[in-house]
């Protein structure tokens, strides 16, 4: 699990905007044999900033993935 946040704001009097940054990540991985792993999860994410509408969307992910060694 991890959970990012971020934030801009204007410290000036530019009258800049403020957004917020979020972003969850969960996910799980599993040994399929010794060369092999699965991972699958998914991802959160939202964006705030003063005078627009809040923007948020959702992505679910599964990887393959395979270790190997070469040897010349």
């Amino acid at each position: 699990v991890t959970l990012d946040f971020g934030r801009s704001e204007d410290v000036g009097s530019t009258g800049g905007s403020t957004i917020d940054l979020t972003n969850l990540d969960v996910s799980y991985s599993r040994d399929l044999t010794s060369d092999w792993s699965l991972t699958g999860g998914a991802t959160l994410r939202k964006r705030t900033e003063t005078g627009l509408a809040d923007a948020k969307s959702t992505a679910f992910y599964l990887t393959l993935g395979r270790n190997f060694s070469f040897r010349p």
